[in-house]
């Protein structure tokens, strides 16, 4: 999804989250979040499906034949954005509950777990000891890692925080 969009909804849910938090309205924080998500769903699962079932056509069209080889790559990255994009509103409920603190460590977490899963995924060896040497494709997997750990750990707190965070509970 595009990032004006997913920023416009943040800010949207952000500023909602912020105002029903300070009137103490769990339930309606739930309900704005859960409806969020599902929109964003909505758009993000089906272009995601899209962009993986057409991702050698979209990449040679864009850039070229050769750039067709990128396809496994570029699959891995439209998770990744789908991802990002249905795991926004609990991001922006968690900073909405007055606890922006929280994201700005879960965010170093998972840049500091997608730096230990790029050195682990893409070189052929480090420091002597044999890696995966996965080359791009693995610094597209170590980021859909990371940031699946991070959904899931953004969740976990939202349910924590507000309960809000898991939709069949």
């Amino acid at each position: 999804l595009d990032r004006q969009i997913l920023a416009q909804v943040g800010n949207l849910v952000l500023s909602k989250v912020s105002e029903l938090h300070a009137r103490a309205k769990i339930e309606e924080i739930r309900i704005l979040v859960h409806a969020a998500e599902r929109y964003l769903a909505m758009v993000a699962v089906p272009l995601a499906a899209f962009l993986i079932a057409a991702a050698s056509s979209t990449l040679a069209l864009a850039y070229g034949s050769e750039a067709a080889a990128g396809a496994a790559t570029f699959s891995i990255l439209a998770l990744v954005g789908a991802s990002s994009a249905i795991n926004r509103p609990y991001a922006q409920a968690v900073t909405g509950m007055n606890r922006p603190v929280f994201m700005l460590w879960l965010g170093l977490l998972i840049a500091g777990l997608d730096a230990i899963l790029n050195v682990v995924f893409i070189p052929e060896s480090f420091m002597g000891v044999r890696m995966l040497d996965m080359g791009i494709e693995g610094a597209a997997l170590s980021t859909l890692i990371a940031g699946l750990a991070g959904t899931v750990a953004n969740r976990y707190f939202a349910w924590k925080v507000g309960q809000v965070g898991f939709p069949w509970h």
